[in-house]
């Protein structure tokens, strides 16, 4: 069974996070998994390869330069910060400031290690 990106709505800002569960409409996400497994089927979830700048981890993941960087034009440092772009959030016609999620870095591939294993049943 796909999992569209729905199973990611914040309820708060209504965006959708990746490696989030709405817990209103997905409230035992563990149960879900299990119940299809019971039934021969397996889930895979629809997985963003960014963040929005809404997500609860961006600054989290933005301070350990786990996102892809836009560098300081004056010295090609580090001093700058993530680069971003518009991304769908939720909704018809709606759109958000995000950023990808830099799998070069060693901290953005531990994050989306740890996330796909422990959050993605």
């Amino acid at each position: 069974m796909h999992l569209s990106s729905g199973y990611t709505v914040d309820e708060q800002t209504g965006d959708r996070c990746v490696f989030t569960w709405n817990k209103s409409s997905f409230p035992d996400p563990a149960r879900l998994a299990t119940l299809y497994k019971e039934n021969g089927m397996r889930l895979f979830a629809n997985i963003k390869p960014w963040l929005l700048k809404t997500h609860p981890e961006y600054d989290h993941l933005a301070k350990q330069h786990g996102l892809v960087w836009q560098p300081d034009e004056a010295n090609l440092s580090l001093d700058g910060h993530p680069a971003t772009l518009w991304q769908w959030r939720a909704g018809a016609n709606t759109k958000g400031l995000a950023s990808y999620i830099d799998f070069t870095s060693k901290a953005g591939y531990k994050f989306w290690q740890e996330k796909a294993s422990s959050t993605l049943l």
